[in-house]
């Protein structure tokens, strides 16, 4: 790792310019909300990404382990420090589709350090992020906006996407949408989640975190019936 790359950059280079930037790409995202509301016919509208909350959990705990690395306590992390936390698992989607359509899966903890102080760490169920920022992120929300027939993810995915974000960047981002989205889901407590971009945490620069089951979680679900 490169000195530069231990410290966060603004878009434009001024926090002035930046702020304005994520304006923008905000105003665009609550516009393709309205959009999704209107082509699925839902009574209100939904979250951009992980409409459907599949699982809520407000009694969690997070841990840290007695031998958390130097570089990795600052703040509130620091060993054995223990918090609650609400967990969040859900659908990718935009909207709320059946949970056996293929789609990445979400999940998000919300960690309570303090009466006054909460983190937000969030992960999707495949390594590889579809989007390198925040631009083609929101360009890729735009283009899918209410795909809601095979036809019309075609069109977005081929045509609408690649006159946004060029041919290469399209191609790129299909492919990792693709890829997470083959994976079958047994249960959402058996799948791995991993952060998408990096974040800074105190001495130890950009770091992304994984969330996985435990190793004695078990691996398959059986069911048995009896006759009365």
């Amino acid at each position: 790792m490169d000195e530069i790359s231990r410290y966060e950059r603004y878009v434009g280079g001024h926090p002035d310019v930046e702020r304005r930037h994520f304006e923008r790409l905000a105003r665009d995202l609550m516009r393709v909300q309205v959009k999704s509301r209107k082509r699925s016919g839902a009574a209100d509208i939904a979250r951009a990404f992980h409409a459907k909350g599949i699982l809520g959990v407000e009694n969690a705990r997070l841990r840290f382990g007695d031998d958390l690395p130097p570089d990795l306590r600052t703040g509130f992390a620091s060993p054995r420090a223990e918090y609650p936390v609400t967990v969040r698992l859900s659908n990718a989607n935009g909207a709320r589709r059946p949970d056996d359509a293929p789609d990445l899966r979400g999940a998000a903890l919300r960690v309570a350090a303090g009466p006054d102080e909460t983190h937000d760490l969030l992960m999707t169920s495949y390594p590889v992020s579809h989007a390198r920022d925040a631009r083609e992120f929101v360009e890729f929300a735009k283009a899918m906006a209410g795909a809601d027939t095979t036809p019309r993810k075609a069109f977005a995915l081929f045509v609408t996407l690649p006159l946004t974000v060029g041919w290469s960047t399209a191609a790129r981002m299909r492919h990792n949408v693709r890829a997470g989205t083959r994976h079958t889901v047994r249960s959402l407590a058996l799948e791995t989640y991993w952060s998408r971009g990096a974040i800074l945490w105190g001495d130890a620069g950009p770091v992304r975190y994984q969330l996985r089951p435990a190793g004695d979680a078990p691996t398959t679900c059986t069911t048995s019936s009896r006759k009365g």
